[in-house]
């Protein structure tokens, strides 16, 4: 799988000389595979070994997912598509306030509220094809948000924020 991904990462570096959409997907599709698809794969069997069951450890397992797990990976993931884009320390950064955090909440309603109704009103053979449309919803709200146009500051921005931090002293 990893060796797949980085197969495809080496046939993005040549496509990238076009600045095409298709050098994009394939950058996001290879770390995906490499974050979400090999390291989460070692993650759930590693929480399926530790609370095996299917009622309330299938709970614990999915608080245990979306509250450690899915918030790093997203920001780790953010952070490697950023630097893909560009090897620019700044441009990471700002995507990273601008994409990780806002993207939390939204992805806690969307895989809780998800989960929970898989569990309790899916049959178990239709839960995995509920997840991938789950999983394409999802991919589809990052990659918009990771590939909007990155705004640098402007030096008006710069005196606001300079004003801001002054003033929070002062109170």
């Amino acid at each position: 799988l990893i060796a797949q991904a980085l197969a495809a990462v080496g046939a993005c570096e040549q496509i990238e000389s076009v600045e095409s959409p298709l050098a994009r997907a394939c950058t996001y599709g290879a770390v995906s595979g490499i974050l979400v698809g090999g390291i989460g794969e070692l993650w759930y069997r590693s929480l399926l070994k530790s609370f095996p069951g299917a009622t309330y450890e299938a709970a614990l397992r999915a608080i245990l997912d979306l509250s450690l797990f899915a918030p790093v990976t997203l920001g780790l993931f953010v952070c490697a598509v950023a630097i893909c884009e560009r090897s620019d320390l700044e441009y990471v950064r700002y995507r990273l306030d601008k994409d990780w955090g806002h993207s939390i909440g939204k992805m806690w309603v969307l895989w809780g509220v998800g989960t929970t109704l898989s569990y309790l009103h899916v049959q178990p053979p239709w839960q995995p094809p509920l997840a991938m449309v789950l999983a394409c919803v999802w991919h589809a709200f990052v990659s918009l948000r990771i590939h909007q146009p990155w705004q640098k500051a402007t030096p008006r921005d710069a005196f606001r924020a300079q004003y801001l931090r002054d003033n929070r002293r002062n109170i």
